[in-house]
């Protein structure tokens, strides 16, 4: 009779492509490719071609020649272009100090004791929920209790 061979269990080294993803600096890379791809994609790219294209005297489907600074020129000399700038700096300007005025007067009016201030509080806090937040019920995360990492509703029980 033949001695029989016995085997012995050897553990195989981690492939080479497991141990470089254990190296911080590889992965912290590996994770920031697809971030860097879609900013660029989405954000760079556009912005480069615009630049591109408001020095060029390019239209619809035709290729258009290097202008340099002239349509920037021809603009600020353009008085309707002039009343648009102004009219979104007003329009701007009036907006945000109504909306600051409107929501501090909503803040101090729904800080005072009133009946039902509970529910009106948890109805303006969170009108995209399906349920009011004035009951939470654990785990629901939305709670009247503020908390430093508190998600969904955000009001403060007096």
């Amino acid at each position: 009779m033949a001695i029989a061979e016995t085997q012995v269990y050897m553990p195989q080294a981690p492939r080479p492509r497991l141990r470089l993803l254990e190296d911080e600096r590889w992965l912290a890379f590996m994770l920031l490719v697809p971030t860097v791809v879609l900013l660029g994609l989405f954000i760079a790219y556009p912005f480069v071609r615009g630049i591109l294209l408001s020095v060029t005297n390019t239209r619809v489907g035709v290729p258009g020649d290097f202008v340099g600074l002239a349509n920037f020129y021809k603009i600020f000399n353009d008085g309707i272009f002039r009343t648009s700038v102004y009219n979104t700096f007003v329009y701007t300007g009036v907006t945000t100090v109504f909306k600051l005025a409107l929501g501090l007067w909503l803040a101090m009016l729904l800080n005072r004791n009133f009946r039902g201030k509970a529910f009106t509080r948890a109805s303006s806090c969170c009108p995209s929920s399906s349920r009011p937040c004035c009951r939470p019920s654990p785990g629901s995360g939305c709670s009247t209790r503020r908390s430093a990492f508190s998600t969904g509703c955000s009001t403060i029980s007096a």
